[in-house]
């Protein structure tokens, strides 16, 4: 059995840097720093004379959503963790 292949996404969804930092409202330099440290939401990359970076919409709001944090129930699940509840 094979893995299956990772579908890239259609050029419509991409979008470049300006619009991802748009879409997680953070800076076009944090997206930079993130990538250039391995972390951050995926992107792909063109090489050529031009390199070029796309994010993907939807990995981006994918992205964007396992990083929410909802400090009440954060903190909840600590003070229970130990045994405050």
């Amino acid at each position: 059995m094979t893995a299956a292949k990772p579908i890239s996404p259609q050029p419509e969804d991409l979008v470049s840097t300006a619009e991802a930092a748009e879409i997680l409202d953070k800076s076009e330099v944090t997206l930079v720093g993130w990538r250039s440290r391995g972390v951050g939401p995926r992107y792909y990359q063109e090489f050529g004379k031009r390199s070029r970076v796309y994010y993907s919409r939807a990995d981006l709001i994918a992205w964007r959503t396992r990083n929410l944090v909802i400090p009440s129930v954060e903190k909840n699940a600590k003070e229970a963790a130990r045994g405050r509840r």
